[in-house]
């Protein structure tokens, strides 16, 4: 998979978790809020790859290369947040077996 492909994705990451390039002012984010927006930001990657494969096939675009690109962005976003949700579940159990 070439590095261009990935750019989107990385720049996604980085405007949720707001570790961008750019400094910015210390902002009080919940972590409910970061979350929330991942999984905007994951439905929105799928909502993309849904339409440009709509398109291609009823033949409103010839852009093959656009739908495949979008499906496997959507893909790679949904994988992360399968991985994202189970390392906060390992991590909660590990908290609710420790004892006080």
């Amino acid at each position: 998979m070439p590095i261009e492909s990935i750019n989107p994705i990385q720049q996604n990451i980085r405007e949720v978790s707001g570790r961008g390039t750019e400094t910015r002012q210390p902002t009080t984010v919940s972590f409910g809020d970061t979350i929330r927006d991942f999984i905007e930001s994951v439905k929105d990657a799928q909502s993309v790859a849904e339409q440009r494969v709509e398109e291609v096939i009823q033949g409103r675009s010839e852009n093959l290369l656009a739908a495949m690109t979008a499906l496997e962005e959507s893909s790679l976003s949904f994988q992360l947040m399968l991985e994202i949700r189970n390392k906060l579940l390992e991590a909660y159990q590990e908290i609710s077996r420790t004892q006080i």
